[in-house]
């Protein structure tokens, strides 16, 4: 019995542990794309195109790597919906539609910022 309580004391000392290290690598990993989104978005009302695309293809970049780290630790619908709302950035960017590139910028901040308070270990999203 007494072995019993160690192992799975052990074991949820672990499950935790992987929680809270997953938990700051997607807060760490959100911080870069959030300032790719806010530099793209001044870049666009400024209506800097050429820096801008340079950005996006950074911030494409960017998303490729952080994508591979969310994929295991994210729901898949919230990585999809960023992936989706990326690609409609980089299309309007190319086209220089400035009003439909600041509202997928918005809305791809919005996914972002929301990912990270997903992965927070409380009750409410456990239960």
């Amino acid at each position: 019995m007494n072995k019993l309580v160690i192992g799975i004391t052990i074991f949820l000392i672990l499950l935790l542990g992987l929680s809270v290290y997953g938990y700051r690598e997607v807060v760490n990993s959100a911080e870069p794309i959030l300032d790719k989104l806010n530099k793209l978005e001044t870049e666009i009302q400024n209506e800097d195109w050429q820096t801008a695309k340079t950005t996006n293809e950074a911030l494409q970049d960017r998303w490729e790597k952080t994508q591979n780290l969310w994929t295991p630790l994210v729901d898949h619908s919230r990585v999809d919906g960023l992936e989706n709302s990326l690609i409609k950035i980089k299309k309007a960017v190319n086209e220089e539609e400035k009003t439909e590139a600041l509202l997928e910028i918005a809305v791809s901040r919005r996914l972002v910022q929301n990912v990270p308070n997903t992965q927070k270990i409380n009750f409410k999203n456990i239960f």
